[in-house]
Parts: structure tokens; sequence; C-alpha cells
């Protein structure tokens, strides 16, 4: 009788967290939305229904919901609870416990502007809505942008506690911190370089575009051609530098990728390849395109179609694929024709192709899109 009884409880209990979990997906859906979340079984977690999603981070994913005729972000968990109310205009994802939320509004000039700060994961804001612009947290340090009349425009950085730690000097652009090291672009210069946290130019604005540093070595670009409508190079060469600055593999490559257990991907005419730090050619690859490992795998392009080759430089994935993403968490985005699914290790599709936009799987689930008109 006990037995019976305490599985009585059990049946009830499920059935009220069930009931409970579809009364909260149900508070994200609108009859407008197409961005839902994806599980490794192909199964929705939430179905495509939600106005914009980002993928989860830390626990937690920005949505957007209407709220009084207007649209506005908060915060679901994996319980799809929402655990910070939605009240911004603007979000991105957490990164390092904080993530950059703002609103749109209108200067004194009537220009239209932004006011961005950073919340916690409580929803407590932790760095006021004051900045114009800025970027996630990475090694502790987020870059801001300052709007004034007397200077223009000048990013910086800030630390959690919204404390200017590296002045507001740099024009154009910033990136991100990545081994100590961010890459700046300085008003005068119109180069890129790099600074450490301290603020200081350890290594010197001379290249065209620059990107992080990956196991010790950062990817710049040299001789290429600026695109102002754009904001982008294009037409450059590629090649590698350490963290003083020297130039350890010359810039020769139309494309590479940043170096990924231990390799880089190289491509330069007919030669596709992959080469070690010292700039070593360890195995030139007979086919269209190549891109870097992650995961043991790396993407190869043969015949206009994309598939996997692994550490052995075997094609253990059939070049079958219109394009392709990376592996994380042993699942990559493909698209067969022109939508967008899912494959596991063994090239088997876990999702059949039918979305519009599909993004890397992150803390178990996939971010996926439909269009407004199909069926969801």
């Amino acid at each position: 009788m006990r037995k019976i009884l305490i599985l009585f409880l059990l049946i009830t209990l499920n059935g009220e967290i069930h009931a409970q979990s579809e009364e909260h997906k149900q508070k994200l859906y609108h009859k407008d939305g197409t961005y839902g979340f994806i599980d490794k079984e192909g199964n929705y977690f939430l179905k495509p229904k939600i106005l914009q999603a980002g993928s989860f981070s830390e626990g937690l994913a920005r949505v957007e919901i209407e709220k009084d005729g207007k649209s506005y972000y908060g915060y679901i968990n994996r319980e799809a609870e929402i655990v910070i109310e939605p009240k911004y205009e603007l979000a991105e994802d957490f990164s390092q416990g904080l993530a950059m939320v703002g609103n749109r509004i209108t200067t004194e000039d009537g220009l239209l502007g932004r006011e961005i700060g950073y919340i916690n994961k409580n929803g407590s804001v932790v760095v006021e809505l004051k900045y114009s612009e800025g970027r996630k947290f990475c090694e502790g340090l987020a870059a801001v942008l300052i709007t004034s009349q007397r200077r223009g425009y000048r990013w910086g950085f800030i630390n959690k506690e919204g404390e200017i730690v590296i002045e507001t000097m740099y024009a154009t652009r910033v990136g991100d911190f990545s081994e100590g090291l961010a890459p700046v672009s300085v008003e005068g210069w119109w180069k890129w370089g790099y600074i450490n946290k301290s603020g200081e130019m350890v290594i010197k604005p001379k290249f065209d575009e620059t990107y992080g540093f990956s196991e010790g070595l950062a990817r710049i670009s040299v001789g290429g051609e600026y695109l102002r409508a754009h904001d982008e190079y294009i037409g450059g060469k590629q090649g590698f530098v350490n963290k003083k600055g020297k130039m350890v593999i010359k810039p020769k490559y139309e494309e590479a990728s940043d170096f990924s257990e231990g390799l880089a991907a190289v491509n330069k005419g007919k030669l596709h390849a992959f080469i070690n730090k010292k700039g070593k050619i360890v195995k030139k690859i007979k086919c269209d395109s190549l891109r870097g490992f992650s995961e043991g795998l790396a993407p190869i392009m043969i015949k206009g179609r994309w598939g996997f080759i692994d550490k052995n430089w075997n094609v253990v994935i059939k070049c079958q694929f219109s394009a392709v993403k990376s592996f994380k968490e042993g699942i990559a985005p493909v698209m067969v024709g022109d939508r967008l699914g899912y494959i596991n290790r063994e090239g088997e599709l876990i999702v059949v192709p039918k979305f519009y936009v599909v993004e890397h799987f992150s803390e178990g689930l996939g971010l996926v899109r439909l269009m407004f008109w199909e069926e969801r």
C-alpha cells in the first residue's frame, strides 16, 4: 500500500512539474516568434515561437518578450522560468557572471543613442547604464564606449565593479582580451596593435586587421583594402605574431584559421595545408578549402561540398554539405540546400535541416530559427 501511495505521489508531482514547465513556456511564446531551442536528440526544449533569443550561457539565455505592446529582453533558466524580468531594449549573453544590457535613448541633440551597462545573474545593475556601447567581459575586463561632444567617441576598459581601469583613449574599434592582450586601434595611426591589462601598447599599431591570441599566437592581416561602407578590410595577407610582437609566421596566406589543437589551417591559391607554430607545413591537403580543428575534426571542402577530416588526415564525414560550422559539444551545424540542421561526430543527421538559422550547441541546447511564415 505504501509503495502504491509513493508511486501515486511521484506521478502527481511529475504531472505538476510538467504543467508548471508548460506554463513557463507559454509565457515566452508569441504569434510572430521564430526562435526556439532544440536538444541533442532533436526534441524541442522550447518551440520556435520566441520573438528573439540568445544561446544559453552560464545557465541563462536572453529572450525577447512582448510587454504592454513593446518588446523587452529578460533572461530564462534551464527550466524555462523567467528569472530576470524583461525590461531592457538591448541585451547580450552572460559572460563571466555579467551581461551587457541597455536601452535606446534620444540625446540632447535629438540623435538616437544608447545607454549601456551590466547586470549580474540576480538581475541587479552592477555597472550603471551610462555607456554608448560595450562588449562582453573577458579575463575580468570589458570594453566600453564613451561619447562626448568634446572628445567624440573613445573606447576604454572597465572591471567588474564598473571602474575604468584602462582610460578611454582608443578610437574606431577595440577587441576583447585574450591571453592577457587586447587589439586596439589608435587615432592618427588607423592601424591595429595590442595593449596589456595596464593599458600599455606592447605591440605597436601596424596591422590592418587583428584577431585574439590563441595558443600564444595571434592572427594578423596586412596589405588589404579598407571598405569604409562595410567597415572591413579585404584582400590582405594573413600571418601570425607572438606576444612580443615578433612576426613568427610571415603574412602570406589568403586565409588562415586561429591556432587550435596545435595547428592552423592556411589557404593560398592551390595550397591548402596545416601549419605548426613555427610556420612549418605539417600536411598539405588536396581540396578546395580548409578550416581549423575543433574537437579533433576540421572542416574540408572538396568539389564544392563540405565534410570533415580527422588528425590522421582521413575524410571521416563525407563532403556532402553546402556549408558547415565546427564541432562543439560533439555536434556541428550543417547546411543541405538552403536549410540548416545538425550532425553528430559520425556524420549522422540528428536534426533534419529545416531551419533558417542555427547556432552552435551551448550547454546542451542549440538555438534555432524558422521563417515567420513556416508552421511552428
